[in-house]
């Protein structure tokens, strides 16, 4: 069996794409562009729906150091996790592996209106957001979704095995999408594997905090979760763009801290101890 290294695989995706400047992820969001600056607009079977894209390069500021200080970590030869989760989330990083977050209009049964993956394309990590413009176009974004999700073996979520997937499998029966569309995926929900490391040590184990403890990072300019659903309603009514662009960021900001935290919950699995907190 191969010995997968998977902060190895980023260096190589960072080295084939060369070095760039990416902005900070904590820039304050535009304010005033219309929804067609936002989003491109893609058509499917089921209509039409926004997508915006950007590589993993611009989002991660400071992902080339955290990888650099992972490798002088490491000696010898590594062993793949335990766990079959995080074993074949090693395994098959970065090629057939998929990030998921949702922002949705409430409760679970309610409405999806932004699906986030970040996922490879080419030869470069890339996160694409699929946005429903209007209550109409949650059918062709849920598509769009399953289409991406068929070119993958691996899904990573936060609470996404009590939430976001069987969120995306309801909102998708509810819109006739048939199970011929859909794919089998190999589903590590890291929420259960980081209260696996960190629950003793962190006041609780949600994403903002691990995010603190864990990658050492603070978020400024982020829309509070509970004010996304009104904000979407707003966007929809009035077309007001300012507040859809800080979901936008919120939703990029969750899905960097859902890669980050699967680089160090599978190499701590490895070194066979919890991962560094961060007081």
């Amino acid at each position: 069996m191969p010995t997968t290294d998977i902060y190895a695989r980023i260096q190589e995706l960072q080295r084939r794409r060369g070095a760039s400047t990416p902005p900070t992820a904590r820039t304050t969001p535009a304010v005033g562009r219309s929804a067609q600056e936002i989003a491109v607009t893609r058509e499917n079977q089921g209509g039409t729906y926004g997508l915006v894209q950007r590589p993993l390069d611009q989002l991660w500021p400071g992902h080339q150091a955290a990888l650099t200080a992972a490798e002088r970590d490491r000696t010898g030869d590594q062993l793949l996790p335990e766990h079959p989760e995080l074993r074949a989330l090693v395994e098959n990083f970065p090629r057939n592996c998929m990030f998921l977050d949702l922002e949705t209009c409430g409760f679970a049964g309610s409405m999806v209106f932004l699906v986030g993956v970040i996922h490879e394309e080419g030869d470069r990590l890339l996160l694409s957001q699929l946005l429903a413009r209007n209550y109409a176009e949650e059918h062709a974004m849920l598509r769009a979704l399953w289409q991406i999700a068929g070119g993958n073996q691996v899904l990573a979520s936060f609470n996404g095995k009590s939430f976001d997937w069987p969120c995306i499998h309801d909102r998708s029966t509810l819109h006739h999408i048939g199970a011929e569309s859909r794919t089998g995926l190999i589903h590590c929900d890291l929420l259960h594997h980081a209260r696996r490391r960190w629950k003793d040590r962190l006041p609780n184990c949600r994403l903002q905090t691990l995010e603190r403890y864990v990658c050492g990072r603070r978020r400024s300019s982020d829309i509070p979760g509970s004010e996304i659903p009104m904000a979407y309603h707003d966007f929809v009514r009035s077309g007001n763009t300012r507040q859809l662009e800080s979901i936008l960021h919120h939703n990029a900001l969750d899905l960097v801290t859902l890669v980050e935290l699967a680089v160090r919950v599978a190499r701590s699995e490895e070194r066979g101890a919890g991962a560094t907190v961060i007081q």
